[in-house]
């Protein structure tokens, strides 16, 4: 609640000013919307006179949303290249705001979906409200090789024992 009236000083030719009836318009218990209100202050005397002054609120959302649900981490499986492209995490994303409804808040993920990795990466989603006001959640997209290594053999291979009739195997690997 706010009660405007206490900060107008006004003077009467005949009403002394402990008499002067302040009235604020809209009234102290309205409640404003973001951007600029139109304040108006009417003074009027113990005859009906009245008279006015007009100012703007400006009220500001300097909350950031919150993200409820930030993703887990996420598997991301890697091409025979080595390489796994990083998904679009936003939609995992539950967020919510003090003054924009959820389906104005804006949510951008960093790097972008279809980026190549290989590595674990850091993702960032960056949760945006309608004032400017924003808030962050990570986590790790880890990168899994699950393709077994290709493994070419040598042909079959004739061998000479020694005169001991012994053969030493050498390191094949």
């Amino acid at each position: 609640q706010l009660q405007l009236t206490g900060m107008v000083t006004a003077a009467d030719n005949c009403t002394p000013a402990i008499s002067l009836v302040y009235s604020q318009s809209p009234s102290p218990t309205t409640p404003l919307a973001i951007g600029l209100n139109p304040i108006t202050i009417t003074v009027t005397d113990l005859i009906g006179n009245n008279s006015f002054c007009s100012f703007d609120i400006n009220v500001l959302d300097q909350v950031a949303p919150v993200a409820s649900v930030c993703p887990p981490n996420q598997d991301v499986y890697v091409d025979a290249s080595c390489l796994g492209l990083l998904g679009d995490y936003t939609s995992l994303v539950t967020a919510t705001d003090n003054c924009s409804v959820i389906g104005n808040l804006v949510i951008n993920q960093s790097p972008i979906a279809t980026t190549s990795i290989s590595n674990s990466t850091l993702v960032t989603i960056t949760i945006d409200d309608e004032s400017g006001n924003s808030t962050t959640c990570v986590f790790n997209a880890i990168t899994l090789d699950t393709i077994s290594p290709i493994v070419t053999c040598p042909s079959d291979q004739s061998i000479t024992i020694n005169p001991s009739c012994e053969y030493t195997m050498p390191d094949l690997s």
